[in-house]
């Protein structure tokens, strides 16, 4: 008998981030980005927490991943992302942002949204 199939969990990917998605450089990244998420949404993949930081603002409660094409290097992009209802019982992945880290971009972009939706 084999073992169970992991739970995945419900993806929602906001207009915001579905237009980050798509406006990637190129096909490469958007592939991992996806991937990516998939990962999360699969659990076998888990972010870090983010916190409330003076530059960008309080992102307390969302995560983050890394990822890039290249792996010689520091990964330059991020994917923004909360568990719902909780980190330890996720139910939903809510994917809000997706982009550069560069001059905290994608940071920004996440309480932009954040702000707007509250």
């Amino acid at each position: 008998m084999s073992d169970p199939l992991p739970q995945w969990l419900k993806i929602t990917i906001t207009e915001y981030a579905l237009d980050d998605l798509k406006s990637l450089a190129n096909i490469e990244l958007k592939n991992i980005a996806i991937e990516m998420i998939s990962k999360l949404a699969s659990r076998e993949l888990r972010g870090l927490k983010l916190w409330s930081n003076s530059k960008t603002g309080d992102l307390t409660g969302w995560n983050k991943v890394y990822f890039d094409v290249r792996r010689d290097i520091a990964p330059g992009y991020r994917i923004v992302y909360k568990n719902v209802p909780s980190d330890k019982n996720p139910e939903e992945l809510i994917i809000i942002a997706v982009g550069k880290r560069e001059e905290l971009k994608v940071y920004k972009d996440a309480i932009d949204r954040i702000k707007e939706e509250t």
